[in-house]
């Protein structure tokens, strides 16, 4: 990054230089140049401050990427102006604009709550600090070094440098400590519990208990009860999210299990609220600032540039500057201010600090606040859970006009049957904004009484390890398995097939049918059932196409760009100028032979396209028996979907999840949260007691929800 500025600070001179412009333009443009940079790092700085935030809480897309640019542009710009301003300097010094120096060390510490937006930034965190070091020497040089003969500004330059060291300071120990590596050897290197002796000389082991009784025993509120409850259960889940394998004695399966009061809605903020305590912990400063030295530096941070702002306002009126000088220093320290104060308030309205002043031991510190605290929990837990999801489908993007014209053009530019041609499609369904859907109550409640149901399985197999991954990866297949008549029509479509094999023909085939439908009813309603196998179907879909590392490895997406290339070229000799439901309606009326001789004829290497609909005809002529009628059809949809969206929850590690965290409220990664919680999870093994353990026959498992930072001592 250092060297990046450098180069560019160069180039732009030796352009400046060699453009033969009089010297006065060359002033005005070197001038331009610099103030355009120091706002530049500035808005940056804000949009992070502003737009940070949100990012992951909303899961706005154009807020997303609006965070993105401006974290991978941000240290740049503010390293390309440190190196601009010390060329500035050396040839013509300006007090004022030495004094920039030290802002710039505010924008490369980063907003407080967008530090870091990438997992693997912790492993080069060194990297970072050299590069830091390298900045902050920089702009102590071009301040001690070109300030000597404009001793005025000194006290406000003491001020803003101290609060850029501050910044600094924070990121690279985020940076450092933020990582799951150091989290799993703080984990190892925790000390063992307590034990107590009873009066017979006997060992006390706490017994374990749930955690509502537990919180319940200490006295925390009901209000803030689903706060500690969420905190309590992201502390438990840390060796999970880090890769460590939990393997938990049988007799403390209730710990990984909901309460029986909980509802799907509940049980979805639930697991929200700890996924943001973890985007809190890897992204952003708050585990930090949490502590009270945090909140101090972050206090003797916002007190410096308010001294600074006071300073400069007396020390200005004294000398004559530039106008566009003054405003741009004023202009910085007012971001400067609501940076720090921005980052005051969110912290002290933020979960972490809301859970530590309704602590039990803390009522008498926030009795005089509660009815505050209360009403901001409720307030912020109404709007919890995840609210929408993606939705893409493979019909409607190869009949839309940008994909035929995708393919008119590679037939022109005689580009068929390369490299190129094959990855156009795929190239561009890339780029196609996704459909947003609403993850309302209904698919909630058919997901958790879906998770509520293998839980229940498990129990019934005795928490048997060995048939958790036929319990989570094979469902799909037993469904139609135990079904005479299901197993004779689809289960090849099932039955050894590569995941994401199986997934493109039963999107297909639910798109066909789907569509099919709206054909044939234009004005009734859907059922339940047939809406869910959409929204689940259009999901995985974008799934495949946006984030293919999350599901599991294969030739997935080989095998969509050759079905869309193969859909593209049906449908443009086929059905130019025709809408998706008359298409659906054709591809079910193509028969048997004649989709025979397309398959062997038209066939595109790994295309699945008519594959895929003639699934779609098999579960039709289901409905067309005495058997089944089309809402059991659409039931049995629904449920091969909902074994899809498990067993990619089980198969997709966590770093996955994690990584995919950054860019907002990801459906796959809460639903593998909960079914850590009812323990369906291949990294979530029961065990049996020792015998020595088990010979003493009620002897219960020591389990201190006090005491998670030793979890480590509580696994078997």
């Amino acid at each position: 990054m250092v060297f990046n500025g450098v180069i560019f600070a160069e180039a732009s001179r030796w352009a400046t230089n060699r453009s033969g412009l009089p010297s006065s333009s060359k002033e005005l443009w070197n001038k331009f140049q610099l103030c355009s940079l120091i706002v530049l790092s500035l808005c940056l700085h804000i949009i992070l401050i502003g737009f940070g935030y949100k990012s992951n809480r909303k899961g706005n897309r154009w807020v997303i990427r609006l965070t993105w640019v401006a974290y991978q542009l941000g240290d740049w710009v503010a390293t390309a102006s440190l190196t601009t301003l010390l060329k500035r300097q050396a040839e013509k010094p300006n007090a004022i604009e030495i004094l920039w120096a030290p802002f710039l060390l505010l924008h490369l510490g980063n907003a407080e709550t967008m530090a870091a937006n990438y997992l693997e930034e912790s492993a080069l965190w060194l990297r970072y600090l050299v590069g830091l070091l390298i900045q902050l020497a920089m702009a102590f040089y071009i301040y001690f070094r070109f300030q000597k003969n404009h001793p005025g500004f000194n006290f406000l330059a003491i001020l803003m440098f101290i609060a850029g060291t501050i910044k600094c300071g924070e990121r690279i120990l985020i940076l450092r400590f933020s990582g799951f590596e150091n989290y799993q050897k703080k984990v190892l290197r925790a000390p063992p519990p307590e034990i107590s002796h009873s009066s017979e000389g006997k060992f006390d082991f706490p017994k374990h208990e749930l955690l509502v009784a537990y919180l319940k025993k200490k006295g925390v509120s009901q209000e803030t009860e689903y706060l500690h409850q969420a905190y309590l259960s992201f502390k438990m889940f840390m060796p999970l999210f880090s890769g460590l394998k939990l393997r938990i004695y049988e007799k403390l399966n209730d710990i990984f299990n909901l309460e029986k009061s909980m509802n799907a809605e509940e049980a979805f903020k639930l697991v929200d609220i700890e996924l943001e305590f973890l985007y809190d912990m890897l992204y952003t400063k708050t585990s930090i600032l949490n502590s009270v030295n945090g909140v101090i530096f972050l206090s003797i941070a916002l007190l410096s540039c308010i001294s600074g702002f006071i300073a400069f306002s007396v020390t200005i009126s004294k000398h004559a500057y530039r106008r566009v000088d003054i405003a741009i220093t004023y202009l910085l320290l007012v971001g400067a201010i609501f940076a720090d104060t921005f980052a005051l308030i969110t912290q002290l309205f933020s979960k972490w600090t809301l859970r530590t002043l309704t602590k039990p031991d803390s009522k008498k510190l926030s009795k005089c606040v509660y009815p505050v605290i209360n009403y901001w929990l409720n307030y912020r837990l109404m709007k919890k859970g995840i609210t929408s999801m993606a939705q893409s489908s493979l019909l409607k993007y190869c009949l839309n006009t940008k994909a035929s014209t995708i393919s008119a053009v590679a037939k022109k530019l005689r580009l068929g049957n390369t490299i190129f041609e094959k990855s156009l499609h795929i190239l561009d369904q890339k780029q196609q904004p996704p459909v947003w859907m609403d993850v309302d109550l209904e698919l909630k409640n058919f997901i958790y009484l879906n998770l509520k149901e293998k839980r229940t399985q498990y129990e019934k197999k005795e928490f048997d390890f060995k048939s958790l991954p036929s319990l989570l990866n094979e469902g799909a297949y037993e469904l139609v398995l135990n079904r005479r008549e299901l197993h004779e029509k689809v289960g090849w479509s099932l039955k050894d097939l590569e995941f994401t094999h199986s997934l493109l023909l039963w999107h297909i085939a639910t798109d066909i049918l789907y569509y099919d439908q709206r054909r044939r009813y234009p004005k009734g309603s859907f059922s339940a059932r047939c809406r869910i196998s959409k929204h689940l179907s259009d999901y995985m879909m974008h799934l495949l196409v946006k984030a293919p590392f999350m599901l599991r490895k294969g030739i997935g997406e080989l095998r969509y760009r050759d079905t869309c290339r193969e859909a593209v070229e049906f449908f443009n000799q086929e059905m130019r100028g025709h809408g998706v439901r008359l298409a659906a309606t054709t591809l079910l009326a193509i028969d048997a032979e004649f989709r025979r001789f397309l398959f062997q004829m038209k066939g595109h290497g790994k295309s699945v396209f008519f594959g895929g609909s003639a699934l779609a005809i098999q579960l039709r002529s289901l409905s067309r028996g005495e058997r089944m009628d089309e809402e059991q059809v659409w039931e049995i949809i629904s449920c091969v979907w909902m074994e899809m969206l498990v067993s990619a929850a089980n198969h997709c590690d966590w770093k996955d999840h994690i990584i995919q965290l950054r860019n907002g409220k990801e459906l796959l990664t809460h639903v593998a949260l909960l079914m850590a919680h009812f323990g369906l999870s291949k990294r979530i093994r029961m065990t049996d007691l020792p015998p020595q353990l088990e010979a003493q026959g009620n002897y219960n498992p020591p389990w201190n929800w006090a005491e998670l930072n030793r979890l480590v001592y509580y696994l078997a």
